[in-house]
């Protein structure tokens, strides 16, 4: 183990914390950062640079080993959230791991981070050695009941080179993946089906989706829509009508060489056998082209592709060995992926049968975002996420500040799926629902090429 001299340390403090260099948060990358040397003369310095300026800290800590004054000084030095390593309850496995541990400790650490307003994540891991899914399910009960957790991070063990796991493997009966992120497959104690029950029952015990990804932004207009790819250094959003081939052949090359990772590609248009082609040919140039990409393909239509497009489209565009498909294992099976998003945006039928029904036929493949282009408030009670909302907010007469209270009444806990086309709107919203400030966000750059030659 080795630390920063405080010396470096203080540099990088005294840049964050200057009034000019626009630094909100820290994350301070120690996985035990309360037990390094000087702890308390390092918080008390954070202290004192608070009165300039205030910054979000984050760390990883051992929390069996706090106090009620290490956390008042953490507090107070701007901690807002804290990780801390549980891994697991099983006294077997944690005599395996050489891993002494009081979970009593742990859960009174965590009791005081969380009286003090500081978020808690904690980390479970499943394949550990001398594990079962009966210790597994323990673990889960005892967290669950402690209540020494704001959020859950399940890990699953990953055998990484050089670690004493992975030395030991062989003897220890380890069977895990030979490339990144390595998991642990199977222990002699674990066995590999038991994995995916594991998981769903840690969703189940603390409602929670492991594999949930939140619907990109459906900004669609506003300072940032560029109608040149010359105009920018990238690009990160795509609209484009596929039957315009006259537009978009022309755009793709360099579309493809400035795209961001994650990217979207946004279709709409008028739907037809040639405009399913087109689109093919597109995702899969793009994927070629780009193949580490985590892409979100959003098809707005007046009717939506047949399901069998969906398939067409991986088979084209997809590739399952992909870091991010296999770390996703083993939730998904084999051929399984997470790297290729589709969304069908499609007009609120008011209904939610009907919703349930039009949802149920794009289940599997596609996420349902339903299109609001009337915001009367007594219908938009009934609302369900995710939802788009059309109209600008210049439009709606000052009941901007109602129309946004119902939807936070009606969404609590899923605002993130709660979409605008105006640019405005999407920042009043985001900043009202999760404090995210639009003066330091990354800039998006929509090129648009959805309206034939004109457009460009």
């Amino acid at each position: 183990m080795r630390s920063h001299p405080r010396s470096s340390i203080e540099r990088v403090l005294d840049f964050a914390y200057s009034p000019h260099s626009q630094v909100r948060e820290i994350y301070l990358m120690d996985p035990t950062f309360n037990a390094r040397k000087g702890l308390r003369e390092l918080l008390r310095s954070m202290v004192r640079r608070r009165g300039r300026k205030d910054l979000a800290l984050h760390t990883e800590l051992r929390a069996d080993s706090l106090t009620a004054d290490d956390v008042r000084l953490l507090k107070d030095a701007g901690l807002a959230s804290a990780e801390i390593g549980l891994q697991t309850t099983n006294p077997e496995a944690l005599r395996e791991a050489g891993r002494r541990q009081n979970p009593e400790k742990l859960a009174r650490g965590a009791t005081l981070l969380k009286e003090a307003g500081i978020e808690v994540t904690t980390g479970i891991i499943l394949g550990l050695p001398k594990d079962t899914p009966k210790g597994f399910l323990a673990t889960l009960r005892w967290l669950k009941q402690t209540g020494a957790y704001s959020v859950v991070h399940p890990f699953i063990l990953s055998m990484l080179p050089g670690t004493d796991f992975r030395t030991r493997a062989s003897k220890l009966g380890i069977k895990y993946d030979s490339r990144p992120p390595y998991y642990v497959r199977s222990t002699p104690t674990f066995p590999e089906d038991e994995f995916r029950t594991a998981l769903l029952e840690c969703e189940r015990t603390f409602n929670m989706e492991l594999d949930y990804m939140a619907p990109p932004s459906l900004v669609d207009q506003g300072s940032n829509l560029i109608s040149s790819i010359d105009q920018t250094a990238y690009v990160s959003k795509w609209i484009v009508n596929p039957q315009h081939e006259s537009a978009w052949p022309r755009a793709l090359p360099e579309v493809i060489s400035k795209a961001t990772n994650p990217f979207t590609v946004w279709f709409r248009g008028v739907l037809a056998a040639d405009a399913e082609r087109f689109m093919l040919k597109i995702l899969e140039e793009f994927s070629l082209a780009n193949p580490h990409a985590c892409l979100h393909v959003v098809m707005e239509f007046e009717q939506p592709p047949d399901p069998a497009f969906f398939q067409k489209a991986l088979e084209v565009s997809a590739d399952p060995s992909l870091f991010l498909n296999r770390s996703y294992r083993p939730l998904y099976t084999e051929g399984e992926v997470v790297s290729l998003n589709f969304a069908v945006v499609l007009p609120d039928p008011g209904n939610r049968r009907r919703r349930s029904a039009i949802a149920r036929k794009f289940h599997s493949m596609a996420t349902v975002i339903w299109d609001w282009s009337d915001l009367d408030e007594a219908r938009l009670s009934l609302s369900e996420a995710p939802l788009l909302i059309s109209p600008e907010m210049v439009e709606l007469n000052g009941s901007v500040n109602g129309l946004l209270s119902i939807l936070e009444a009606v969404h609590e806990g899923h605002t993130e799926e709660i979409l605008f086309r105006d640019p405005l709107f999407q920042e009043v919203w985001d900043y009202r629902t999760r404090k995210l400030d639009p003066a330091v966000a990354w800039p998006e750059k929509i090129f648009k090429v959805d309206s034939g030659p004109a457009s460009q």
